[in-house]
């Protein structure tokens, strides 16, 4: 994917807790119903379309964001600098492209988000929201779903 992964994502972490000034925003984005692509396509497939979905991210990156794939399906951008609404119309961005990013085009494919601010020192926190806001997100789209 030509994007750093967990071991890049570490060391930064690490960096911006040192540097306890520097506001930042995380965000976390998590495809859903890759595996069914994985299961239904192959695995080929799904490495085609994770491709995809990484370019797309880096197109909507700017000089003060950095993007990582830190597992399989699950992508993370740290972005100084930003503002709510700047990490809003991104996450809008992504959330399109992944609804077209279909590859046959009978599974529906959707990402959950999640993204919190702070400073350096509470990186732990805002790893944590953020990641947090992911899951609820996942889970209301899983209970959408199912009703």
């Amino acid at each position: 994917t030509n994007l750093l992964n967990r071991r890049g994502f570490l060391p930064l972490v690490q960096e911006m807790m040192d540097d306890h000034t520097q506001d930042f925003c995380i965000a976390f984005c998590d495809l859903d119903n890759f595996k069914r692509v994985n299961d239904t396509y192959g695995h080929e497939c799904g490495d085609k379309l994770i491709h995809a979905i990484a370019d797309s991210i880096r197109q909507f990156n700017n000089a003060n964001d950095k993007t990582y794939r830190i597992g399989g399906d699950e992508f993370v951008m740290v972005m100084r600098g930003a503002t709510e609404k700047s990490v809003k119309d991104k996450i809008a961005k992504w959330d399109s492209y992944i609804k077209n990013a279909d590859p046959i085009g009978d599974i529906p494919l959707s990402a959950s988000y999640g993204y919190a601010w702070g400073e350096g020192k509470n990186i732990n926190l805002i790893i944590h929201n953020a990641d947090q806001m992911m899951y609820d997100n996942k889970r209301k789209h899983h209970e959408s779903r199912n009703n």
